[in-house]
């Protein structure tokens, strides 16, 4: 019995099982490239915005220190409260 006969009703069972096994490799190799664009993206959305949130927190920081820096004894006010809150 030969491998990849072709039976007089048609193409043989090993021949169409190693069609289908090739076919779904081909899915699955252009699959991967697509994937690993989509994983890169993500990470490059998330390190942005973990830029940014270090960004703001730098900038609340610096405003903290100057109404520390001031060196005024009174209480902060609402207003500058509200402003610091702002920054998320």
């Amino acid at each position: 019995m030969k491998l990849f006969s072709i039976e007089k009703n048609g193409i043989g069972i090993e021949y169409k099982a190693l069609i289908i096994v090739s076919i779904v490799l081909l899915f699955i190799l252009a699959f991967i490239p697509l994937w690993q664009i989509g994983v890169n993206r993500t990470i490059e959305i998330s390190q942005e915005m973990q830029s940014e949130n270090m960004l703001r927190l730098a900038e609340k920081e610096r405003l903290i220190e100057g109404l520390i820096a001031s060196g005024e004894n009174r209480a902060v006010n609402s207003e500058e409260l509200s402003a610091i809150a702002s920054l998320n």
